[in-house]
């Protein structure tokens, strides 16, 4: 057996040579794909980059166009933007969601949308289409959906409000449902009444309740009756006819002032 000890050696010899030249190689290849996927990222990252700055000058446009009431040209501009950016996030048109965003990466990004969504939707509420009409929604339901969970839904909120009360929106059913789906507020009857009342109404008797009703027993209770009854009312005033609406909402306007 010991004369066969240099032949077992040789062998063993050769299969760590092969082992070692296979491990080399393997050790190779492996920087060689790290090589090819650090460059595919930096590519990849290269072309996001581009299509992010494409698009935000698309957005910019439209900006610009919308404060020189250009309406037709910053719609125009604003939908570009926004088949830019599903394309970018490979969704189908209308599929955008908070979801496919980084919340911190890409916030000023979410802004943007949000607002865009936004302009969209006012700049289309006058129409009289039914095609228009659909879209309207569909881009205010668009700026509720990104808004109502985000860090300056407060701020869409009072956005909506003022929108209502000083602008008068033609479908302003549509207008008053996407606030009180942002509000958080349990003032129903003032928020039934936003578009007919006066714009410092419901931040007067807000400040009544925050500032005065919660500090005392009383004024707790008278809240939370308040807070039971009133949404049957507001949905009654949803219904009722302009005229009747309009006198509920100056009543509210004198208790606001002298609250």
């Amino acid at each position: 057996m010991s004369g066969n000890d240099p032949m077992l050696d040789k062998i063993n010899r050769a299969r760590q040579k092969e082992a070692d030249r296979l491990a080399r190689r393997a050790a190779t290849s492996s920087r060689v794909r790290e090589k090819i996927e650090r460059e595919q990222q930096r590519r990849e990252l290269e072309r996001q980059q581009q299509a992010l700055i494409e698009r935000l000058d698309v957005a910019k446009n439209g900006i610009q166009a919308l404060m020189k009431e250009s309406f037709g040209d910053s719609t125009k501009s604003f939908v570009t933007y926004l088949r830019l950016l599903e394309k970018a996030k490979k969704v189908k048109p209308g599929g955008l969601h908070p979801s496919q965003f980084d919340s911190k990466k890409e916030m000023v990004e979410m802004v943007l949308v949000t607002g865009i969504f936004w302009d969209l939707a006012r700049t289309l509420d006058r129409t009289r289409n039914r095609k228009h009409i659909r879209e309207m929604q569909s881009y205010l339901n668009q700026f509720v959906l990104f808004a109502k969970d985000a860090p300056f839904k407060a701020l869409c909120a009072e956005t909506l409000r003022k929108f209502l009360a000083a602008e008068k929106p033609f479908h302003r059913g549509d207008f008053r449902a996407a606030y009180k789906k942002l509000g958080g507020t349990s003032c129903f009857i003032a928020s039934s009444l936003l578009d007919v009342a006066d714009l410092e109404t419901l931040p007067r008797l807000r400040a009544f309740r925050d500032d005065r009703l919660v500090h005392t027993r009383l004024g707790r209770r008278f809240v939370a009756r308040y807070e039971a009854w009133s949404p049957a009312v507001a949905a009654v005033l949803d219904r009722s006819p302009e005229f009747f609406r309009r006198l509920c909402a100056r009543a509210l306007d004198a208790v606001s002032r002298l609250v």
